[in-house]
């Protein structure tokens, strides 16, 4: 196993890996409340990464600093040659970095194939005069929505389901459906927050194998947060743990499973108190 680090000399140590994201000592603070102290991880390119820590870890704060939606009071947030906190937050999927959040965030009255063309919308240069004109421009991008929205069904075992309506469908099928709309709009980062709530075991051994894929599928990188250990160790290249808001430790599964300072911060007492 890999020497533990003291949360000060985890974030002192340099990433040997290129980043595709990258945050660097960020702070982020809600009135007197410090929800990321100083935190410095990166994700690279065709990277799966998990974030994981006990609740109020500032595990959802990481990613609203990423996608624009939290304060950050210093540091510094990249993704490639970007800088994410110079853009503005409807910037952010179009720098190549897709979201999908807590619970269910699909239009139930859709169908799946309308839910899934909805994803590459983000993506459009056309106005909304050009689009009640009916540009050709417009045309060649509704046509390429619908290619783009086909194939993901496709690699997502949705295309047999195109046209049913999303309220129809079996939860865990929703949740694909939910991740699929993300992939539409070609992202190469994915943020997963929590994909695997509230899905029975069945559901999460196939969402398992689907995120193990993404990054080889569609040629992207995966950041993911996840209560599910058994998710989390299986498809991670890398774990991140935070607690309190700060960097605690830093990984690969094997490395993170029998950290010292992680069992502390999951069980709340030393691991050689286990058995006591």
């Amino acid at each position: 196993m890999a020497a533990s680090f003291t949360p000060a000399e985890q974030q002192r140590r340099p990433s040997s890996l290129s980043a595709a994201l990258r945050l660097e000592s960020v702070t982020v603070r809600f009135g007197g409340v410090t929800a990321l102290d100083d935190v410095t991880f990166g994700v690279a390119p065709g990277e799966i990464v998990s974030l994981i820590g006990p609740n109020g870890a500032g595990k959802s704060t990481a990613f609203n600093a990423i996608c624009g939606l939290a304060p950050v009071a210093s540091g510094r947030v990249r993704f490639a040659d970007t800088d994410l906190l110079a853009l503005r937050r409807h910037k952010i999927v179009t720098a190549g970095i897709a979201r999908t959040y807590q619970g269910l965030q699909v239009f139930p009255s859709l169908t799946v194939g309308q839910n899934l063309t909805v994803g590459y919308h983000s993506l459009r240069r056309s106005t909304a005069l050009a689009h009640a004109a009916r540009l050709p421009r417009v045309r060649r991008e509704r046509a390429a929505a619908s290619e783009r929205a086909h194939w993901v069904a496709r690699e997502f075992g949705l295309d047999a389901l195109w046209d049913r309506e999303v309220s129809e469908l079996p939860y865990g099928t929703q949740k694909k459906v939910d991740i699929a709309r993300a992939m539409v709009s070609e992202p190469r980062l994915l943020l997963l927050d929590e994909p695997a709530a509230g899905l029975p075991q069945r559901d999460l051994d196939e969402l398992s194998g689907l995120v193990s894929s993404l990054n080889t599928r569609f040629t992207m990188s995966v950041l993911l947060v996840e209560h599910h250990m058994s998710m989390v160790m299986s498809v991670s290249d890398r774990v991140v743990v935070l607690h309190h808001g700060r960097l605690i430790a830093e990984g690969t599964p094997a490395e993170i499973r029998n950290d010292p300072q992680v069992l502390e911060a999951y069980l709340g007492r030393d691991r050689r108190d286990s058995h006591a």
